[in-house]
């Protein structure tokens, strides 16, 4: 999931991308469109000032791409960015990608300094970048019961300790390039309200100031 910024982009209140009747988010927004090489982008979310797309997976196993917005058939000058096999990212609960992670407890709970996880249970974080996977992924589709795998493997640490990954893929409800991944904390976890949790999918790791809370 990319982030694009700039004016004249999108409406002023700000819109969700279309969802169309065969469970894709459309590439098309109102004669708004975000280009990869040419390929149009999913789009999940637009403003005057900022599109939230999805990069397309057409882009795996090159290393660089040129984007572009059109808007009525204009088009920006274009940008080029690098192309890597993973860079993976997790969700955080005020948007930033630092502090607490969007995450939940075992129970169904939002993990937080006033609902830490216990020891030995398993928690489930949120985030993109995965990159490729299997099966291949589909631009825009929004994921039912049809899971997809990361291509590259994941590993995860919290606290500096690695931990069993339960589950690393497609996260139900959500568009494709949405990653979720469920961890058994285990004894050796350290405890505390401000523990990192870094995960790492194939050769690129998260960000070590994201965090989950852990019982004591």
């Amino acid at each position: 999931i990319v982030v694009l910024q700039g004016s004249g982009l999108g409406p002023a209140s700000g819109a969700n991308g279309i969802v169309t009747a065969a469970g894709a988010y459309q590439t098309n927004y109102n004669d708004i469109r975000v280009l990869f090489d040419g390929v149009p982008a999913p789009i999940i979310y637009l403003r005057q000032d900022q599109i939230n797309v999805v990069a397309p997976y057409s882009l795996s196993g090159r290393f660089r791409t040129l984007i572009q917005v059109e808007v009525g058939g204009v088009r920006s000058d274009p940008v080029e960015v690098a192309v890597v096999d993973s860079a993976p990212g997790l969700f955080t609960l005020d948007g930033s990608g630092n502090g607490q992670a969007a995450a939940l407890n075992e129970n169904g709970g939002i993990n937080g300094t006033g609902n830490p996880a216990r020891s030995n249970s398993i928690v489930t974080v949120y985030g993109t970048g995965e990159g490729q996977t299997i099966p291949f992924g589909q631009d825009g589709r929004v994921i039912v019961t049809d899971l997809r795998r990361p291509l590259l493997p994941v590993n995860v640490t919290v606290g500096g300790v690695p931990v069993e990954v339960v589950y690393a893929g497609s996260a139900p409800g959500f568009v494709s390039g949405g990653l979720q991944v469920n961890v058994r904390l285990n004894a050796n976890v350290p405890t505390g309200f401000n523990i990192p949790i870094v995960v790492r999918v194939g050769s690129a790791s998260s960000s070590p100031s994201t965090t989950i809370a852990i019982q004591p």
